[in-house]
């Protein structure tokens, strides 16, 4: 039987807003390894629910993940040219 994970929305306020991360974890009181995921140009506007699963798949496996919302700091969904040069 699968452990039972949590699901953290948490906000880390930065110079021009607030970026989302998201934090998955087992629902237990051991420590684990922690794994940060990030998605690339497009965004979560393509991948955001396979980035989802894989956050869940590696919980499962044993780690805490992040996942990083790093577009909320250019208002973007996905990574326009300018953002990519930046």
């Amino acid at each position: 039987m699968a452990k039972p994970n949590s699901f953290t929305e948490v906000r880390i306020p930065t110079r021009k807003s607030l970026v989302r991360l998201d934090l998955y974890q087992p629902n237990d009181q051991e420590r684990h390894p922690t794994v940060l995921l990030l998605y690339g140009a497009g965004g979560l506007a393509f991948d955001g629910s396979r980035m989802r699963v894989y956050a869940q798949q590696l919980v499962r496996a044993g780690y805490n993940v992040y996942l990083l919302h790093y577009l909320d700091q250019t208002g973007e969904v996905m990574a326009g040219r300018s953002s990519m040069r930046r």
